[in-house]
């Protein structure tokens, strides 16, 4: 038998807990209770948005050497960890222009430099 119970402020992610009651095993099943982190996908199924890690991010653009023009629109955004990963991502444009096709560079180079316009220098993809 499992019985369901809904716990404020309990842990947040499920947990099964196995108690012994009167000589019956009874299964707990701990659920926390969620509200602002609940969100409706496309299918009408209610999902919990969950943290898997944060971090900040930089993108970066690909312009002609010379003129500076943007040579083609796609771009990438690399995202750097509280703990320093990098994972980067080249964003490619679909059909239509609103909407981009994203592939994981799965081994960035951690020591890129970019050129940053407003100061006219070089400078380490992450300050």
């Amino acid at each position: 038998m499992v019985l369901k119970i809904i716990l404020p402020g309990s842990i947040p992610y499920l947990n099964m807990l196995s108690i012994i009651t009167k000589g019956k095993k009874l299964s707990l099943l701990v659920i926390p209770v969620l509200e602002k982190s609940l969100t409706v996908s496309s299918k009408g199924r209610v999902e919990a948005r969950v943290l898997v890690e944060r971090g900040v991010y930089t993108i970066v653009e690909y312009r002609d050497p010379k003129t500076m023009k943007v040579v083609e629109k796609k771009f990438k955004i690399y995202l750097r960890n509280d703990d320093g990963v990098v994972r980067g991502f080249l964003m490619i444009p679909l059909k239509g222009g609103n909407r981009y096709l994203g592939i994981e560079d799965r081994q960035p180079k951690q020591d890129l430099y970019v050129y940053n316009i407003d100061t006219d220098s070089e400078e380490p993809l992450f300050k």
